[in-house]
């Protein structure tokens, strides 16, 4: 029976109720009066019974009263649930997973992005997952994260991508180091020294990156140490274990005992992308990568 009852049935019933005029009711639901009394009148056929008394004047039934106090709720939820799907399609509510490089949050454009975002969309909840660039590309291919942020991404990246950041690369040195109060350092002058680095299979892309600039400066790093976290990295360098170098955001963490440079020649850095897959582009991931787009920066300029 419920099947031959539609919405318009329940919103054409509960704007009468609330104006008890066929009249007044059909002018706020811009139809003919013949035609909402046609509807009133098959809903009350599906029903079996009446849900308004016509004469001397318009009144819900005790079957009206009890349609009413059930239809209204109804309603208000295919409101809600309309409105809900809309805002989310506009890309002004749902969830957004992102996957995060830890240090990449470092960067003091992209925590302005993120908050800002939050801002302009406050009905989208962001949720922020801290994973490598590697474990990145598979939660986004099994739809555990919607987009990532990653350093130094691959030309030949199977994802759609933008870069987002751009930063300096500094050595990190002890304080004790003889060129620790150096103006200048090169990695030239960081041959003999013994290096701290993180493994390779962490980020390829970057740890191919640093090579490469190794080479170009002629020299090939004494790895006697390896560490996946950069914080670990720089602490093991407080320690006299040897130097390492960081993306210049990681300048943020406060570890007393150690000395950021500026590396030589001008031209070392590492960037920093947003990337998401082309099919499952949405307004949210559009909105997000709007606002860090718009909130970039070189970090580390002079």
């Amino acid at each position: 029976m419920t099947e031959n009852v539609e919405l318009r049935h329940l919103r054409y019933f509960t704007v009468l109720a609330e104006e008890l005029s066929f009249g007044d009711a059909a002018k706020r639901l811009h139809i003919t009066q013949p035609s909402l009394s046609l509807q009133i009148q098959s809903l009350e056929q599906t029903i079996g019974a009446e849900l308004f008394v016509r004469r001397p004047h318009v009144r819900l039934t005790k079957t009206g009263e009890a349609l009413l106090s059930r239809a209204r709720p109804i309603l208000d939820q295919t409101d809600d649930a309309i409105k809900m799907a809309r805002n989310v399609a506009q890309g002004k509510e749902g969830i957004l997973r992102m996957g995060v490089v830890p240090s990449a949050l470092l960067v003091s454009s992209l925590p302005r992005a993120i908050r800002r975002f939050r801002e302009r969309f406050p009905g989208v909840e962001l949720r922020l997952l801290e994973m490598s660039t590697v474990n990145q590309f598979e939660a986004l291919r099994i739809g555990r994260i919607d987009a990532g942020l990653i350093r130094q991404p691959s030309a030949k990246m199977e994802y759609d991508y933008e870069i987002v950041a751009k930063e300096k690369l500094m050595v990190v040195l002890p304080a004790s180091h003889p060129l620790a109060d150096r103006s200048r350092v090169t990695l030239s002058m960081l041959a003999d020294e013994s290096w701290i680095m993180f493994p390779r299979s962490v980020n390829i892309n970057l740890y191919d990156h640093l090579q490469k600039i190794f080479r170009k400066a002629g020299i090939t790093p004494n790895v006697v140490q390896e560490a996946s976290d950069i914080q670990t990295q720089v602490s093991l360098v407080e320690s006299g274990l040897g130097i390492t170098v960081v993306p210049a955001g990681v300048r943020r963490i406060q570890i007393p005992g150690v000395v950021y440079h500026d590396l030589s020649p001008k031209g070392s850095n590492t960037t920093i992308a947003f990337f998401w897959r082309e099919d499952q582009s949405t307004p949210m991931i559009q909105g997000l990568l709007n606002e860090m787009l718009n909130s970039g920066e070189d970090e580390g300029k002079p």
